[in-house]
């Protein structure tokens, strides 16, 4: 869905030195060198992706717990970004975390900053057990933090913690709307229903996309006339949470049902006018539920309409 297109915080200097300010917390972790044994490093990345916060997590490595920086150049256990995500890569994540290892150099040393992205893909975990040096990172075991603290290898994260993190993933702590929002991303999962215009989405059937027949009324404008069949129809559709519309958007029927296109915004730009639809817009994403004659993009392009991405 759309969070995969984000790319990844590239930590600024400036970024840094306010982390070096601050305690270690939830998402902030120093640490003086890299981990001699991998699979503490593995148990951290584990425990701060799974952390419950709006913020990205940071291990920063070359201080110490209290903010003093020594630096890595002399670390003999020095990773390279390579040389993580091989190691993360086959270590049987259930999913793998985005991270990004970043050099600086400060106060005459070099600080490493392995970023690891706040994403809503929790709970992450192995699909197998891990054993290095009698260490073991148990498969299934969910890993976080509390405070400034990991969750031992032998333990847990608290079973509230584990729900939190299943209900981001499937965004159960949003509002409907922005539920909606998201699911309109994920077009494989609308199926429609009864042979007509109105789908429901299947994870979760009670978010439904209803055509308000009753509403349907001629439409024309210049776009509509460059179809064979020049007569358009303007449909209302309601998007539906239980009983309650969250929201309403227009499609035009063109070429007697051959094309149902999302009702674009009309511009003037140097006393031009000019046929807009933002391509992020729910409207569009609903207009690609509907089977369409050829490719909604190419048909919106043949006819004067400028998709905004």
């Amino acid at each position: 869905m759309d969070e995969n297109k984000k790319a990844l915080h590239m930590l600024k200097q400036s970024e840094l030195k306010q982390l070096l300010e601050e305690q270690e917390s939830d998402y902030l972790d120093f640490k003086q060198q890299f981990p001699e044994d991998n699979i503490d490093l593995i148990h951290d990345i584990l425990c701060m992706a799974n952390v419950i916060s709006e913020k990205d997590r940071y291990l920063i490595y070359g201080v110490t717990d209290d903010g003093v920086i020594v630096g890595i150049e002399n670390d003999p256990n020095k990773k390279t970004q390579a040389n993580i995500l091989d190691y993360v890569s086959q270590s049987n994540f259930n999913r793998i975390p985005r991270i990004r290892l970043q050099d600086f150099q400060l106060d005459g040393h070099v600080i490493a900053t392995l970023i690891i992205s706040n994403r809503r893909e929790k709970p992450y975990f192995l699909t197998k057990d891990k054993t290095h040096n009698k260490k073991t990172i148990r498969a299934g075991v969910v890993y976080s933090r509390l405070g400034d603290t990991n969750v031992p290898l032998k333990k847990s994260s608290t079973e509230s913690k584990i729900e939190h993190m299943w209900r981001e993933r499937f965004r159960l702590d949003l509002s409907p709307a922005e539920r909606l929002s998201y699911y309109l991303d994920d077009p494989e999962n609308w199926k429609k229903i009864d042979g007509v215009n109105n789908y429901h989405y299947v994870p979760f059937p009670e978010f439904q996309l209803i055509a308000s027949r009753e509403e349907q009324r001629p439409f024309k404008v210049e776009w509509t006339e460059k179809f064979p069949d020049k007569e358009a129809f303007r449909l209302e559709m309601d998007a539906i949470y239980h009983s309650t519309i969250l929201e309403r958007h227009t499609i035009i029927e063109c070429d007697g049902g051959r094309y149902y296109l999302p009702l674009p915004q009309l511009d003037v730009v140097n006393d031009v006018q000019k046929w807009r639809i933002d391509k992020n817009s729910p409207i569009y994403r609903i207009s690609r539920l509907f089977r369409q004659c050829q490719d909604l993009d190419e048909t919106m392009n043949s006819i004067g309409i400028v998709i905004i991405d």
